[in-house]
């Protein structure tokens, strides 16, 4: 089975450092991970205002950026003593947003859901990490304090990233009490089901199925929410942005969906 050795851990404000690595960094010993490559940007914009205005205000910014990273990688850097700790931190432009380049140190990437307003180091945009970084992320409620999978339940589709997303999962399923192997609409049929279930038991993880072609596609992603709620899964599976990005942000899709109401983690591939 897959194993998870670097968990890339992003750190999107102070507040992070005090519910939310400690949770990463109990994940990372239950996985038996070796490393923590512990990251953070704070994303410094030029702002509305006259020329003569602009480059005076960017650098204070960036001097607040850098001042504030330096103070969370003080403390993170303390985080988990029996782990190998790697900081990387910059204060950019989104435009130059190292995060996707650094999620090359990780099998796995982990981050809070966003606030629907800006941090002190900005808004980080996880759909653009979602789509750029080449491996699984881990969205983690803000109120989640600890990670512990127990009954996970897999929406899945006959996809490249519903596939990739089972792959993903594997390290994740090792202790689950209950897998759950769920598709919605007319595009998943009983066989592909029946074979994504058979990959897992390959890989020693039993999994009930479920499929529902009745739901239409716009309506899957509330269905697996709810399906999700009668199990009491506590982790969700599904691959990420199988329509393109500007498709779901006109039409909707399962993603689009998910990254706004999600109240439970959420591992994606795309």
């Amino acid at each position: 089975m897959a194993a998870v050795r670097n968990i890339v851990v992003h750190l999107d404000d102070p507040e992070a450092l005090t519910s939310f690595l400690p949770a990463v960094v109990q994940l990372a010993r239950d996985l038996k991970a070796r490393a923590l490559t512990l990251t953070a940007v704070g994303f410094v914009e030029a702002p509305l205002t006259g020329a003569s205005m602009t480059l005076s205000l960017v650098q204070a910014r960036q001097r607040e950026a850098e001042d504030l990273l330096e103070l969370m990688r003080q403390r993170a850097i303390r985080a988990a003593p029996d782990l190998d700790l790697e900081w990387r931190g910059a204060a950019t432009s989104r435009m130059a947003n190292p995060a996707p380049d650094w999620s090359v140190m990780g099998d796995l990437l982990t981050l809070r859901a966003p606030e629907p307003s800006a941090g002190p180091l900005g808004r980080f945009d996880v759909g653009e990490l979602v789509l750029t970084a080449g491996r699984p992320v881990l969205l983690v409620p803000r109120s989640a304090t600890r990670l512990a999978f127990d009954r996970v339940l897999i929406g899945f589709k006959p996809t490249r990233e519903g596939r990739l997303a089972l792959s993903a999962a594997l390290p994740l399923l090792r202790d689950a009490r209950r897998v759950h192997l769920a598709a919605f609409g007319s595009t998943t049929t009983p066989r592909q089901l029946k074979d994504a279930a058979a990959f897992l038991a390959h890989h020693g993880i039993e999994a009930e199925t479920t499929l529902r072609e009745a739901v239409e596609d716009a309506q899957a992603g509330r269905a697996l929410l709810d399906l999700a709620e009668a199990d009491r899964s506590d982790l969700l599976v599904t691959g990420a942005y199988g329509h393109s990005r500007t498709r779901e942000l006109i039409f909707g899709g399962v993603t689009r969906t998910l990254l706004g109401e999600a109240p439970l983690p959420w591992l994606m591939a795309h």
